[in-house]
């Protein structure tokens, strides 16, 4: 049996199973198909990416678990799920932050998140059926 190298087992294991902290650096790259430079931006754009990619990502292992893909894997689904969560409350401390805040405060209402999306998106459907 081959050991592995001290430096390869810390990246192995989890910040999760150590400390029980989310740690974006660590899970994003296990999660998302994304660039170090898209991992360490932590402005609201950079943010709001991330989250809308992790809603898709979620809505496609979502789709995988109800009809039953063996592609579907439990354990991302909930890393998907726990990624999402602190992403959308570090995006509201963000959001607090921000000027112009205030003035569209009235117009939206709580805990609506709205994202960037193109007309081409927006006429189409989503839907499970590949």
């Amino acid at each position: 049996m081959v050991s592995l190298p001290s430096a390869a087992k810390s990246r192995l294991s989890s910040p999760k199973s150590t400390n029980g902290e989310y740690c974006r650096l660590e899970q994003l790259p296990r999660l998302l198909k994304l660039w170090p430079s898209e991992v360490d931006d932590y402005s609201y754009l950079g943010s709001l990416k991330v989250v809308g990619l992790l809603r898709k990502a979620l809505r496609a292992e979502r789709c995988r678990a109800i009809t039953g893909h063996p592609a579907y894997d439990l354990n991302r689904h909930l890393g998907l799920t726990d990624a999402l969560k602190h992403e959308r409350s570090f995006l509201q401390i963000l959001e607090r932050g921000l000027p112009w805040q205030a003035e569209t405060e009235k117009s939206r209402p709580a805990g609506t998140l709205h994202l960037p999306c193109s007309k081409k998106s927006e006429a189409r459907p989503l839907s499970c059926e590949t």
